[in-house]
């Protein structure tokens, strides 16, 4: 996805995506779980009617869902895993409250039973077996907000994959390191910190994994500055004392989601400051 078309400051799920791949097939899912997981956060458990082999999608992809008495096609992230579709036949989508009518009938009208219809799409996604090929080995996922909801799949998916390789002692697959740096207005508003901890104690084998919250209307929980900045990128990515972490970013991959401004900021430090190419840095705009 090129820099200029996922930064778009159109509003519209359908008019931002027009150009975007999607499965081509609408599956009817029926809601079968409603949590409160934030103040204005909501997660719902949707189960398709047909079989999982209808429903394909990579990690980080998003739903076009179609609601009845709903004009507007409403757009969001998969928040839980491929092999979690395998297992279960669910998946599971995190809205927030807004006027938007899609988001609106989520927290409003929606109830265990409601009926959409639902097709995969999107371009911004976490392909194990393309970032094997392209030598990534260490993996950096930036989020603001419920731009978390997408890196929440492919966080969840690449530790999945490296727990169950170490578990059955298989050869582990090529991710060595991740860091999550993750930005929300407030504690409460810190969207899966209960799933992201636990995460964090898997045991996984030599996988190193570190995640570092910032919150920017409140006092943050330790010293580090209340906003994801440059510097904090330079010293967290780049050890001057280091030769190997210099090296090391060059198998770097970096997936951002967040606000339009936010992600423009981010890339900015992350290509001019850190030195890496905007081939590894992918984005998402949800906005």
């Amino acid at each position: 996805m090129s820099f200029s078309s996922s930064l778009s400051n159109k509003s519209n799920h359908t008019e931002r995506t027009a150009n975007i791949l999607r499965q081509s097939e609408r599956v009817t899912a029926v809601i079968r779980k409603i949590s409160q997981e934030t103040p204005t956060v909501k997660s719902f458990v949707l189960e398709p009617k047909k079989a999982t082999k209808n429903i394909d999608f990579l990690p980080g992809q998003w739903l076009d869902v179609f609601i009845p008495n709903v004009s507007i096609i409403g757009g969001f992230s998969i928040t839980s895993t491929p092999r979690h579709l395998q297992l279960t036949n669910t998946l599971d989508l995190a809205v927030k409250y807004s006027t938007h009518p899609p988001a609106k009938w989520f927290h409003e009208e929606a109830t265990l039973g409601s009926v959409v219809d639902i097709r995969v799409g999107g371009e911004f996604y976490y392909d194990a077996q393309k970032e094997k090929e392209n030598g990534t080995r260490r993996l950096l996922f930036i989020a603001g907000g419920v731009g978390i909801n997408p890196l929440m799949s492919m966080l969840a998916s690449v530790i999945e994959a490296k727990e169950i390789s170490f578990q059955n002692e298989e050869p582990e697959n090529n991710i060595e390191k991740i860091q999550l740096l993750y930005s929300a207005r407030t504690l409460d508003e810190l969207l899966f910190f209960g799933r992201i901890e636990q995460l964090t104690k898997k045991n996984c084998g030599s996988l190193s994994f570190d995640c570092f919250y910032f919150l920017t209307r409140e006092d943050p929980p330790s010293s580090q500055s209340p906003r994801i900045n440059e510097k904090f990128l330079i010293d967290l990515l780049i050890d001057d004392h280091d030769d190997k972490d210099k090296k090391d970013i060059k198998h770097l991959k970096s997936f951002l989601c967040g606000p339009t401004q936010m992600q423009k900021d981010v890339v900015g430090w992350l290509v001019n400051g850190v030195g890496l190419s905007e081939n590894q840095v992918a984005l998402e705009n949800w906005e």
